[in-house]
């Protein structure tokens, strides 16, 4: 389960691994809309115009 305050990882990463959840889980839960390519990868964009693709 995830809570703002206290992030997904349930044992500590490397800083590096931490800081980018960090920022991930800043732009899904400022996600507005997403798209779905024509290749398949699905766009979530958030707020504050960044944006998160994944491709399977």
């Amino acid at each position: 389960m995830y809570r703002r305050d206290k992030g997904l990882s349930m044992m500590a990463c490397p800083d590096a691994l931490m800081e980018q959840e960090r920022r991930v889980l800043e732009i899904l839960a400022g996600t507005v809309s997403y798209e779905i390519t024509e290749d398949g990868a699905l766009i979530l964009n958030g707020t504050d115009g960044r944006k998160i693709m994944a491709r399977q």
